[in-house]
C-alpha cells in the first residue's frame, strides 16, 4: 500500500505539474541602445540583464525538477523531453510569452495504460526581478482492465489551471526562489458507470529554490504538500494530505541546448516507507532541443 501511494504520487506529480523544458535567448538588436543593460537594469524585453542571461544559460529554466517555474520558452522554440525515460513530450513556443506542451507515457510494455498530459503557460509579469504565469493543464488517463464480467475500459482525468511565481534574489539571477499552487478538478468513468466530476478539487503547494554554481552546474531543492477541498450534502471540508509531503533535491547540468538533472524524490512523512532507498527515488530528466 505505501509502495503503491509513492509510485501514484509521482505520477500524479508530473499530470498535475508537467512542465517539458528548454528556452532559448533571442539575441537582442545590438543597435538598441539599451539591448545589453547592466545587471538589475531593465532593457527592451521589460527584464534585467541578469534574468536574461538566466534564460540563455540554462536549456531547463522553464522547470525545476518536478515543479515548473514562472519562466516560459521563446517563441519559435521547440523541444523534445524525457523524464525518467518513462514520460516523453514536446513543448512549442507560441511567442515569448507564450508556451504549449504535451507529455504522454511511452508504451514500454503491452499492456501500458494511456495517459495523456499538457498544458499552457503565460506569462502576465515581468520585470526585473519578479516573473508571474499562470498554467491552465490537464491530464487524462485511459486503460482496460480484465475483469469478472469481461473488458472494462476506466478514463480518467483532471483539469485545472496553477499560478506561478519566480523571485530573483540577486541581480545576475543565480538564486531564485519559486513558488505555485495548482489546483485540479478531477472526473471519470467507465463502460460500466456513469461520467462524473468529483465533488471538491485537489491542489498541491509547493516551493522551490535554485542556486547556479559556476557556468554548467546548478543545485535545485523542492517541497510540496498536496490536499483536497471537498463539497457535498454535508458541507465543505478542507484537508490537507501531510502523508503525500513531498522533498525533492538534485543537481542540475545544463547548456543552452541540453540539460540533464540528476535527481532524487523524497518523501518526508514518517508512515511512508521508502524501504533501502536511503536517499529516495531517483528521477533523470533530459532536454534538448532540436
Amino acid at each position: 500500500m505505501k509502495k503503491t501511494l509513492i509510485a501514484t504520487l509521482v505520477i500524479l506529480t508530473v499530470a498535475l505539474f508537467s512542465a517539458p523544458v528548454f528556452a532559448q535567448f533571442e539575441k537582442p538588436d545590438p543597435n538598441a541602445p539599451d539591448a545589453v543593460a547592466p545587471a538589475g537594469e531593465s532593457n527592451l524585453s521589460g527584464q534585467s540583464a541578469g534574468a536574461l542571461k538566466r534564460k540563455k544559460d540554462d536549456a531547463s529554466v522553464d522547470r525545476n525538477i518536478l515543479f515548473p517555474t514562472a519562466e516560459t520558452i521563446n517563441k519559435g522554440d521547440v523541444t523534445f523531453n524525457s523524464y525518467e525515460v518513462l514520460f516523453a513530450g514536446l513543448t512549442y513556443g507560441i511567442s515569448d510569452d507564450m508556451q504549449i506542451s504535451a507529455t504522454t507515457m511511452l508504451p514500454i510494455v503491452t499492456e501500458i495504460p494511456f495517459i495523456l498530459l499538457g498544458s499552457l503557460k503565460y506569462r502576465v509579469l515581468k520585470n526585473n526581478n519578479i516573473i508571474v504565469s499562470v498554467q491552465p493543464n490537464f491530464s487524462l488517463f485511459r486503460e482496460t482492465f480484465n475483469g469478472s464480467s469481461g473488458d472494462e475500459t476506466v478514463t480518467a482525468g483532471g483539469f485545472g489551471a496553477s499560478l506561478l511565481l519566480d523571485y530573483l534574489l540577486d541581480p545576475a539571477g543565480k538564486f531564485v526562489l519559486t513558488g505555485g499552487v495548482n489546483a485540479q478538478f478531477m472526473f471519470g468513468g467507465s463502460d460500466e458507470s456513469d461520467f462524473q466530476v468529483a465533488d471538491g478539487a485537489i491542489f498541491y503547494l509547493y516551493g522551490a529554490f535554485s542556486a547556479k554554481l559556476g557556468k554548467m552546474v546548478k543545485l535545485m531543492a523542492e517541497l510540496s504538500l498536496p490536499g483536497g477541498i471537498y463539497w457535498g450534502g454535508d458541507g465543505t471540508e478542507f484537508e490537507v494530505v501531510q502523508q503525500a509531503l513531498l522533498f525533492n533535491y538534485g543537481i542540475r547540468f545544463f547548456g543552452k541546448s541540453v540539460a540533464v538533472d540528476l535527481s532524487f524524490l523524497r518523501p518526508i512523512h514518517p508512515d511512508v516507507d521508502t524501504g533501502s532507498l536511503l536517499m529516495g527515488i531517483p528521477w533523470l530528466n533530459f532536454s534538448a532541443r532540436f
